[in-house]
């Protein structure tokens, strides 16, 4: 079994290579899909605990994307839905805050008025990159918190999973979505993936819903099925979440296609 331990760990050994592919044959390690059943107390007699949890991570990260892409049908799927992610979030912002302007003023402002001023904050634009989806949610009258949520990091996470939702959720540790850099995706209340990047836990937590055939959250389904369409650019013919699509989700994709020339 080939595998490039060195693209995880980049500073490991020749010689721990070597002990790591004898160690995982004795195992009964004989494929790559094999590697997301390995824990880390079968390797930490020859890697440090903290690159046990690195390659622990990273192999069962790995296998969700190649189920996902298994699924749909396309390759590379990790890296281009991040990149797509990342990219149109700005795009997105702005024209939903072109059409939220036909909103009532007093709805308009509660989010808006919050990311404008966490960007003078910060001095940066990042909070209108990373909050798009609270916009996406606000749009569709929906709640973000069924999605994800910030927590103090004071909170531990013992306490937060007994009230978050039993579908696949990320919890922020940070004062804020901007400029936290830890992010935890629950799945039924348990910790399944721990990232320092906001988009790598939201690709990965959106997969989750593929991968386990599970279903969107009601009070967040119109937000998620927007990222399907727009940014994963996915129907439902190859999943069971849903046999109709969302009118007011087509709308809107219909929507940024049209201004996305425009602003």
């Amino acid at each position: 079994m080939e595998y490039d331990f060195g693209n995880v760990l980049p500073n490991i050994s020749e010689q721990q290579i070597l002990l790591l592919k004898q160690t995982l044959t004795d195992i009964g390690v004989e494929t790559k899909d094999d590697l997301c059943d390995v824990r880390e107390s079968d390797i930490t007699h020859v890697v440090k605990p903290i690159q046990a949890r690195k390659l622990i991570k990273a192999w069962q990260t790995e296998f969700i994307y190649s189920d996902y892409e298994k699924i749909v049908n396309l390759s590379d799927c990790k890296t281009k839905l991040i990149e797509v992610l990342n990219e149109r979030s700005i795009r997105i912002f702005k024209i939903l805050k072109h059409l939220n302007q036909s909103k009532p003023i007093h709805i308009q402002r509660i989010v808006f008025k919050s990311i404008k001023d966490e960007c003078e904050l910060l001095e940066n634009q990042l909070p209108k990159k990373m909050r798009f989806l609270e916009v996406l949610a606000d749009y569709f009258s929906e709640n973000i918190d069924h999605v994800y949520k910030t927590f103090p990091v004071h909170k531990s996470l013992e306490e937060i999973v007994e009230i978050i939702p039993n579908t696949p959720f990320m919890i922020i540790m940070g004062n804020s979505t901007a400029t936290a850099d830890k992010f935890v995706v629950c799945i039924e209340r348990l910790t399944v993936a721990k990232f320092s990047n906001f988009w790598e836990a939201f690709s990965y937590m959106f997969v989750c819903f593929y991968v386990l055939n599970m279903q969107y959250p009601h009070h967040a389904a119109a937000t998620y099925e927007f990222v399907q369409r727009f940014c994963a650019e996915l129907n439902f013919s190859k999943t069971k979440l849903k046999t109709k699509a969302s009118p007011k989700v087509l709308t809107l994709v219909k929507a940024m296609k049209r201004y996305d020339s425009v602003l």
